[in-house]
């Protein structure tokens, strides 16, 4: 079956007289223009491998499992034909989520973690019945008596990054809350599709074209389709896949990196999102940079808890020209960012749209940032789920180089913001780019925070990087 948001022409169940079709958000029209038919699953999934340490309670943690999609609905949700052939989406709380219970702990530990790992991996690769739902599954692996890796697995169109991180929050308390048979105790949150609706009405309001208007100004004069060089020896053919490049900052570089984000008044965000710039002009050989960023999209405080496809794109511009030092470039993105934040609620996609109808083809979703600040999150550390029991990531997924032409991003660059360090992955379109070119745009990022650190006030065109 299709992974994709599936065309009204495709066969459906029809909804009941009692299911609510709720329209489809930006974003999943999205997944429905641009991944329709693409044959990697992947780049329609989030998804991430957990290690459970300690006495689990399978039954309790399924059961905490089920809570968590009657706490967040949309996790229930199918994709239907709605009225005059648009797809829309319905919400079945009768659903039951997939919990697949694996037993390997009948293995030797070597074999037992091999098995897990290839199971662990082909759980991702597996597709959604869209029209049926639901859109998540878990798939837990016993290793031991006090052993267990759980994978959950969530369409892209319903999940965003962020609500990785509610999830496992919500999930920790529900375990613990059924466990101790006691209230939970987390205060009840909006679902998003109550978002979606606000938003189409908002962007047909005078506000919310004045947000649109705003964009359509700050894209005028970008620079033509293509703007990062492709690898000329491809010559069209993909190359051959590999590992997501991945790198860091830590110990002394960072520590200088966070007080020359102080002294200056940004945020770690705002220092990713300048060495990248300064990779991407040496790169590109343009004083004109930008980038798609990703922002969590959950402005209003009902919406902050709650799981979905909330993330919306807004394009970092930032002009580099006048051989500024890294600290001006820190003080050039902070004051773009400043500037573009109040209109990040305008969905970039019908802001694009605006432009494909006055034929203005543009750029702008080439290079992709995301950034996480995990310092605080669950996703960071080993989070306790009782006096014995506790839950931390666990490295058993592959993430591959895999970016696929049709989402029209040729560069993929996500930036977590630790405790201790800023580290990161980047992923290319292998039909633009080679592995090596990738893997020399980790390592430029890398030296760029090496030599602003030492050296805020260095020129940035003096970096010698490897591009």
């Amino acid at each position: 079956m299709n992974a994709a948001v599936p065309s009204p022409e495709s066969r459906a169940p029809e909804a009941t007289s009692e299911a609510k079709i709720h329209p489809l958000s930006f974003a999943q029209k999205l997944f429905q223009s641009y991944y329709a038919g693409l044959p990697d699953p992947r780049v329609q999934h989030i998804y991430s491998a957990f290690q459970l340490s300690g006495p689990l309670a399978i039954d309790t943690f399924i059961a905490a499992i089920d809570a968590l999609a009657r706490r967040h609905p949309i996790l229930l949700a199918a994709y239907v034909a709605g009225p005059r052939g648009a797809t829309g989406m319905r919400i079945d709380t009768l659903r039951r989520v997939p919990v697949e219970v694996i037993d390997l702990s009948g293995l030797d530990r070597t074999e037992a973690e091999r098995r897990g790992r290839e199971l662990a991996n082909a759980s991702v690769l597996e597709r959604f019945d869209l029209w049926n739902g639901p859109l998540m599954r878990a798939r837990l692996l016993r290793l031991s008596a006090d052993e267990h890796v759980l994978v959950f697995v969530f369409h892209h169109s319903i999940f965003d990054g962020q609500s990785l991180m509610i999830a496992i929050r919500d999930l920790g308390v529900l375990y613990t809350s059924i466990a101790n048979g006691r209230p939970c105790p987390l205060e009840a949150t909006a679902c998003c599709t109550g978002y979606t609706e606000q938003l189409l009405h908002w962007v047909t309001t005078q506000d919310g074209r004045r947000h649109i208007e705003y964009w359509k100004e700050r894209f005028e004069g970008a620079c033509s389709p293509y703007w990062l060089p492709a690898d000329d020896e491809l010559d069209g053919a993909p190359s051959a896949p590999s590992s997501a490049p991945r790198g860091g900052a830590g110990g002394a570089t960072f520590e200088q990196l966070r007080e020359l984000a102080r002294r200056s008044q940004a945020s770690m965000f705002v220092v990713a999102a300048a060495g990248l710039a300064v990779v991407l002009r040496h790169w590109s050989a343009r004083d004109d940079v930008f980038c798609c960023v990703l922002h969590s999209g959950r402005s209003q405080l009902r919406y902050a808890a709650s799981i979905g496809f909330f993330a919306e794109c807004w394009v970092l511009r930032v002009d580099l020209s006048g051989a500024p030092s890294f600290r001006e470039v820190l003080s050039r993105v902070r004051a773009a960012y400043i500037e573009g934040m109040p209109h990040v609620q305008a969905p970039y996609w019908t802001v694009k749209d605006d432009l494909a109808r006055a034929g203005e083809e543009q750029p702008l979703l080439d290079i992709v940032l995301s950034h996480v600040p995990l310092a605080r999150s669950p996703m960071a550390r080993s989070m306790g789920l009782g006096d014995d029991l506790s839950m931390a990531p666990s490295d058993w997924l592959e993430l591959h180089n895999d970016i696929d032409t049709a989402s029209g991003i040729k560069l993929f660059v996500a930036t977590m913001e630790m405790p201790d360090s800023l580290s990161w992955f980047m992923l290319g379109s292998q039909a633009r780019f080679r592995s090596s070119t990738v893997e020399r745009c980790s390592a430029a990022l890398s030296q760029v925070f090496e030599i602003a650190a030492v050296d805020p006030e260095r020129s940035i065109t003096s970096y010698p990087l490897p591009l």
